[in-house]
Order: C-alpha cells, then structure tokens, then sequence
C-alpha cells in the first residue's frame, strides 16, 4: 500500500516541477513560442508525455456466467490508491466485527454446533452425562474462554455442556467453577 502511495506522490511531484520549471523560463520564452510551440518547446527541455494514470495499477476482471448459461455479468478493478484504501477500511471493518462479540455469536452455525456435539460424542465435558443414555438431554456449545473475555468461536475453543453446567459455568474459564 506504501508504495502504491509513493508511486502516486512521486508521479503528482514530476508535474509539479514540470509546470515549475515552465514558469521559471516563462518570461525569457518569447509570446509566440510560448503560444504555437508550446509542445515542441517542452520535448526540447526534455519532458516527454508519458501517461501514468493507472500504469502500475493491476486490474482485475470478474464474470459471472448463471450455471444455466442465460445471464452473465462482469466488471473489472483497477487497485489504485483510492480504491486499495476502501479495501483497506473494508477488511479492517471486517476484522473488527469478526473480532467483537457479535461477530464471535454469528460465527456460531448449526453446523459447527453439531460438529463439536459429535467430535465430543454427544457427552457434556465437565459431568460425563451423555445424551444417548439420558433422554430429553439439552447439549450446548460452551466457549472455554468466554466470548467476553476474548475467546473466539474456534473448534479448539468449544465444547459440549449440558445446560446445567453451562449454566453454572457462565462466563468463567474451565475449571473454575467445578
């Protein structure tokens, strides 16, 4: 991102001094060079036109076709400065609710909670009880280190609790409240 800042500096810095330098000589050109040889005058002080606007800048192009093949859509990105900086606050965006509370909660499927019900057997972690000898068992996904307290909603972070002792629980680590 630096550079692609330093690159956009430096290219506004090289017409600067382009447009400084013809000031500077302006008053000892004369009127009808400055007027009809405008361009051939800045070719001979050495300044070439060379169009930078989005020279180092990658583009990226995106298509969708319908699986069905009736509709299709594209649009192409070019990664300048302004647009690698919405990326930026985007993804930084993101990261932070990934990292809030809420974001843990939303990353909390139905999914995930049968995973871990399954990996650990259907058995609550702290009593042992297991739902496929106790009916009617309400099994729930506990975090190990609570959300509140920066835990996040990964595998290695869960486990099976029966309401009871997540109840009990709460938002203390293991082994606390046993």
């Amino acid at each position: 991102m630096n550079d692609f800042a330093a690159a956009e500096d430096g290219k506004y810095l090289l017409k600067n001094e382009k447009y400084e330098v013809l000031d500077n000589i302006k008053s000892s050109v004369p009127w009808l060079i400055k007027t009809f040889c405008k361009d051939r005058l800045i070719k001979k002080l050495g300044f070439e036109d060379i169009d930078m606007s989005d020279l180092y800048f990658p583009s990226y192009a995106f298509q969708y076709i319908s699986p069905g093949g009736n509709s299709s859509m594209s649009c192409s990105i070019t990664l300048n400065v302004k647009n690698l900086n919405k990326l930026v606050i985007y993804m930084s965006d993101l990261i932070k609710f990934k990292n809030s509370v809420a974001g843990q909660r939303a990353l909390m499927t139905s999914k995930l909670r049968e995973k871990i019900k399954e990996r650990d057997n259907y058995i609550c972690q702290e009593c042992s009880i297991s739902a496929l000898t106790t009916r009617n068992l309400l099994l729930e996904i506990d975090h190990i280190i609570p959300v509140s307290k920066g835990g996040l909603s990964s595998e290695d972070n869960l486990q099976t609790l029966c309401w009871k002792c997540n109840r009990t629980k709460g938002a203390k680590t293991t082994g606390v409240y046993a």
